[in-house]
């Protein structure tokens, strides 16, 4: 499974120049170490974002950005962003098609218009669409994508992609049948459940946007020393039982970090959640990529 962090470029972590510049050897080590970026249209749609792309050296994943500017009230020219694509191909590891949020309709229309345009994205099949969507996907395609998650809640979201994974992507051996790319899978229990291909997850960031680290072994922890969880025993790092405070010290220290660093500077969080958020994708690979166990649980 490719973990693709979304949003490094965007926030600021460019190879060469930006926050690189001001952390430590061992956060600057683990941006590098990032093997698997996801950028959005939206965000990086003018040729001199290109033109700092490719200075980089960095390649990345082109999400059409709709989802973010369909909350923003924005709409995106399709053939600009066709465009944009063809003439920066050499960027993009992967392009998705230019989704019609509410509308599975409207997702193939720009779909078959992308493809005319000489672009080949990847489609995409969201949460509530009607299945016939995605078994024309599965059928005529060897890459599609599942997405549209932000209308659900966790367990609802299991719910349906259990059912679509069991329906339609996996084989009888629990293998998947094409390459299926999860986007904005933000937990890793889902990571784990299905043999994705591929995924894209933002919350690398979102963590240490409110003062915690994603540790690999105890997820998410709170240690920024303006963090309101500090008032509630057992919820921040300093009012931790002192067992559990001094294994997880450690364990910062084992990596490279301090203490003090993560707890007051959110670059520090950042790089260490790059870091940890790659170290729990690298541990998934190690498993075997099939659903026999989903399977046993499911019938």
């Amino acid at each position: 499974m490719k973990l693709h962090l979304a949003a490094v470029l965007t926030t600021g972590w460019w190879r060469h120049q930006g926050l690189i510049q001001r952390v430590p050897e061992v956060a600057r080590r683990h941006r590098l170490e990032v093997p698997w970026l996801l950028e959005s249209y939206h965000y990086i749609n003018t040729n001199k974002m290109a033109t700092r792309l490719r200075d980089s050296g960095e390649k990345v994943f082109l999400d059409s950005g709709a989802y973010s500017a369909w909350t923003k009230g924005v709409t995106i020219d399709l053939p600009t962003f066709c465009n944009f694509s063809l003439k920066h191909e050499d960027l993009f590891t992967v392009v998705s098609v230019l989704d019609v949020i509410g509308s599975a309709e409207g997702t193939w229309h720009n779909q078959q218009q992308m493809e005319k345009r000489g672009v080949r994205p990847i489609p995409v099949y969201h949460y509530g669409e009607d299945e016939r969507y995605c078994e024309y996907y599965v059928k005529n395609y060897e890459y599609m994508a599942l997405g549209g998650f932000g209308v659900a809640n966790r367990k609802q979201m299991r719910q349906w992609l259990d059912r679509i994974w069991s329906k339609y992507l996996i084989d009888g051996s629990g293998h998947a049948r094409i390459k299926v790319h999860g986007f904005a899978i933000t937990a890793v229990p889902l990571m784990e459940r299905y043999p994705w291909y591929s995924v894209d997850s933002s919350s690398w960031v979102q963590v240490a946007r409110v003062g915690a680290i994603f540790h690999p072994d105890w997820g998410p922890i709170q240690l920024s020393s303006t963090s309101p969880m500090r008032k509630f025993e057992g919820k921040h790092i300093d009012n931790m039982a002192p067992v559990h405070r001094a294994a997880i010290i450690k364990s910062i220290e084992d990596t490279g970090y301090t203490l003090e660093g993560l707890a007051n500077e959110y670059s520090h969080r950042h790089a260490y959640c790059m870091w940890s958020y790659c170290q729990a994708g690298a541990r998934i690979n190690e498993r075997d990529a099939t659903l026999t166990q989903f399977q046993e649980e499911l019938f």
